[in-house]
């Protein structure tokens, strides 16, 4: 498949990638109907009814993302990326 043909969609899938956490993302799935897209949780069965279905699984996308900024190394893997702000902190 080539990844052009994801272009009628690949402006809501942003807006899904950009809208959660990395470890989020990682449990999720993108189901892709016509041109209809969803991102659904692992635990969540895909809608198998009818015509094409793309299923395109997050967490092999996540991990590679993952390796590539942190290299070799795992100290820094409890980060959430993308960077979250979380209030209640001092100034």
């Amino acid at each position: 498949m080539r990844v052009s043909a994801l272009a009628p969609v690949a402006e809501e899938i942003f807006g899904f990638c950009n809208s959660r956490s990395w470890p989020a993302l990682r449990a999720c799935y993108l189901e892709i109907v016509g041109s209809s897209v969803e991102l659904k949780s692992v635990k969540s069965a895909p809608v198998l009814e009818g015509g094409a279905v793309i299923l395109i699984p997050l967490a092999p996308i996540i991990d590679k993302l993952g390796l590539g900024l942190l290299g070799g190394e795992h100290d820094q893997s409890e980060l959430r990326f993308p960077p979250t702000l979380q209030y209640g902190g001092k100034p």
